[in-house]
């Protein structure tokens, strides 16, 4: 009866329709959450220290470990484990350090473009 309560409730609309966001793109996704925010407020908020701070770190670093999850899906064990060369690479505070020298000279960028540029820093100097 439950399934069929939260049915009529969401099937309703009674929950609401999800706003329409235009939502930067970078390559074939969009970001989702704090992922959203611009370089600028990754500056502010790193030097707040502030909740908003520990929310934006902890993206970056879901962003990383995301792509190492897919990296070492992709390698199926046939070889180097990319997955564990990004991970190992650096620290978080070496890694938070590389966004804010990102962030710095792309205020208008968001924090999935950071975090994928990144990535892709990190990717170039795996062995």
């Amino acid at each position: 009866m439950k399934g069929v309560v939260l049915v009529l409730i969401v099937g309703t609309g009674v929950v609401g329709p999800l706003p329409a966001v235009s939502a930067p793109h970078y390559g074939a996704y969009s970001a989702r959450g704090i992922g959203n925010a611009t370089c600028s407020r990754w500056i502010e908020w790193r030097k707040e220290r502030g909740p908003d701070t520990i929310s934006a770190e902890s993206w970056v670093m879901g962003y990383v470990t995301a792509r190492d999850e897919v990296a070492f899906d992709a390698d199926k064990g046939s070889g180097p484990d990319v997955s564990y060369i990004l991970g190992a690479a650096t620290n978080n505070d070496a890694l938070n350090g590389w966004i804010d020298t990102f962030c710095a000279t792309h205020p208008s960028y968001n924090l999935a473009q950071a975090s994928h540029e990144l990535v892709k820093a990190l990717e170039a100097r795996a062995p």
